[in-house]
């Protein structure tokens, strides 16, 4: 006797309810009142849920409990419908009355948990959830539960909570499709690594789902694994060979591979998909921005400037307002040493999107070539302040801290860049290495086990900073003990 809040719905053709609403409109124009038994004031109240009618739904419950004063349903139903009416003092009132009389029933526990997480009642939400999933009479009833609760927590974008009644579902049905796909798309939001292991067991039952692979091949570019994701992506195209989005995936994969030539072939076929499907809509679609900016930074990369140019240009004639390829223009001067106009196109796409960090580094980086520190540190920290993640701001501002001589500030530097980016060995060379030079042995040590357990093959960078580290024995041994 559970309720779904999806399973609004409105006029049908199915004849008994068909018959109820007609008899009950006939009622309500003749002033009269006629019975009808529990189950059609159910059928009545469901139909005006559906067409989120709650004042009407809620005078039919309370008439529907005059006739029927001992009905637990359609107190049940009242209960419901106060609660979407948010006005849960009362409906916890009537759970609680109602509690008294089927006291082991899951859905009015889930009610009540229902009601106490909108009230702001953590502890009591989550205790009438347990109760809910102890009261279900069957597996398919825990699970019908354990997945309305975490849809529950969905909703207010506690995703680790929706996650939890999620895995305690699969753990009864390990099989279910949509817990397995459900707990991959939540987990994309804070842990990765179990979003791609959550998607490939969807994928291992659904081994022709294209947006599956897709899906699995976004996450994958997400942690830098560029490899997994132009197979994922190729995967979904070739299940769906006008798969829009998997081939511009797929082209930024291939990009970030250094396979220049083959992702701008990925993106000119995005763009021919795309102009097939607006072949008649006179301007060309505003999605061609981001193709002209991705292919004009391939050929930027490869080194064809005036290709690269050609593409921004064509951007711009769409849009010449578009900051990406006003940056574009600017990365390009700065590539031909032409660091004034460089400048001006960069400050241009900042005032266009100034929460770009990338805009900032760059910019950072022109200020640094022209001599101009401070500007240029004033830059990389804005950089930080967009994207705290953005460790190679970070990175250069310790460096031209240390340029001054500021050993002290740069190591501040990184320690606050550390906070923000716990896992980034380069980071932790770099700080290893500055506490060497500070004569800080142990906080040196320290940071030098961290980075090679993080990525063992970067200790270069510690050398770099600390030259003379090469003939130190303590160091080279703990070097040669984690490669």
């Amino acid at each position: 006797m559970g309720f779904d809040f999806d399973n609004d719905f409105s006029f049908t053709d199915e004849p008994e309810l068909q018959e109820v609403v007609e008899r009950y409109r006939l009622m309500l124009r003749s002033n009269t009142t006629l019975y009808f038994d529990p189950h059609e004031f159910l059928m009545l109240i469901d139909y005006h849920l559906g067409n989120r009618e709650y004042a009407e739904s809620l005078k039919i419950a309370e008439f529907g409990i005059n006739q029927h004063p001992t009905s637990f349903d359609l107190k049940f139903k009242k209960a419901e419908i106060l609660f979407r009416l948010k006005d849960y003092s009362t409906a916890l009132l009537l759970v609680k009355e109602l509690e008294n009389i089927e006291g082991s029933s899951s859905y009015l526990a889930f009610l009540r948990g229902l009601i106490h997480s909108h009230l702001k009642q953590k502890r009591e939400a989550a205790y009438y959830f347990h109760k809910a999933v102890l009261h279900t009479q069957d597996a398919d009833e825990a699970i019908d539960i354990l997945f309305q609760i975490s849809e529950h927590y969905q909703e207010h974008n506690d995703l680790q909570t929706a996650n939890y009644y999620l895995l305690e579902a699969h753990k009864i049905d390990p099989n279910d499709s949509e817990i397995i796909i459900e707990l991959a798309q939540n987990f994309e939001t804070y842990d990765l690594q179990q979003a791609i292991h959550y998607y490939n067991l969807y994928l291992n039952h659904h081994p022709f789902h294209s947006s599956a692979w897709f899906d699995i091949g976004v996450v994958y570019s997400r942690i830098e694994n560029f490899e997994k994701a132009l197979e994922a992506f190729d995967f979904a195209i070739a299940l769906y060979d006008r798969y829009l989005e998997a081939y511009f995936n797929k082209g930024n994969a291939l990009a970030n591979l250094g396979r220049y030539q083959e992702a701008i072939d990925a993106f000119e076929e995005y763009a021919r998909l795309l102009n097939e499907e607006n072949e008649n809509d006179g301007p060309e679609p505003a999605e061609m921005l981001d193709v002209y900016c991705s292919i004009g930074e391939c050929y930027e990369r490869m080194g064809d400037l005036l290709s690269a140019v050609s593409y921004y240009e064509k951007a711009l004639a769409i849009d010449p307002h578009y900051p990406d390829a006003i940056y574009g223009m600017g990365i390009v001067c700065s590539l031909c040493d032409n660091l004034p106009d460089s400048l001006k196109y960069i400050r241009q796409a900042i005032d266009l999107d100034p929460f770009n960090s990338e805009y900032h580094f760059s910019l950072g980086n022109i200020y640094r070539r022209m001599g101009k520190i401070e500007k240029a540190i004033e830059a990389y920290r804005t950089a930080t302040h967009i994207d705290p993640q953005d460790y190679e701001s970070w990175i250069n501002i310790a460096q031209l801290y240390f340029e001054k001589n500021l050993l002290t500030k740069a190591i501040r530097t990184l320690e606050e860049a550390y906070e923000a980016n716990p896992k980034v060995a380069i980071l932790e060379y770099r700080l290893a290495a500055y506490y060497f030079l500070k004569k800080n042995e142990t906080e040196g040590f320290n940071f030098l086990r961290k980075a090679l357990m993080h990525d063992n093959t970067k200790y270069l960078e510690f050398f770099k900073i600390y030259p003379e580290g090469v003939d130190n024995d303590d160091i080279k041994n703990i070097i040669a003990k984690y490669r």
